[in-house]
């Protein structure tokens, strides 16, 4: 049961990581600026990914990788549908991170196949 507890930490950090961006980002890439959309999208996406991950420590869901891999595809979409599609850092920052999380959560997914209908 604990075996698969590895990319709900991992999807922890990836949230902490997205809350932190709309700082760090603008560190690492200069010209770039953010705007308060922006800072909106990164924050609230990255603190609900963060808590759905931290409750996935803590229980072993499936509807807790199907949230994550919602919010992952989300933030491939989120430039385009908010309006930030032009500002390049941020689009390739949310498209790679939103990638990152379907491809962990589906992992996920695919590790509790076995269990799924069962009481683990």
């Amino acid at each position: 049961m604990n075996e698969q507890r590895w990319q709900n930490g991992l999807s922890s950090l990836l949230g902490l990581y997205i809350i932190a961006a709309p700082w760090s980002i603008p560190y690492i890439s200069a010209p770039t600026s953010t705007t308060p959309i922006i800072n909106v999208a990164e924050w609230s996406a990255g603190l609900a990914i963060l808590i759905v991950s931290l409750v996935g420590l803590r229980s072993r869901e499936i509807w807790n990788e199907c949230l994550k891999l919602v919010f992952g595809a989300w933030l491939v979409a989120a430039p385009w549908v908010l309006g930030f599609g032009d500002n390049v850092p941020f689009t390739y920052n949310d498209v790679l991170a939103g990638a990152f999380l379907v491809i962990v959560s589906g992992m996920a997914l695919a590790a509790m196949r076995p269990h799924i209908g069962t009481n683990v």
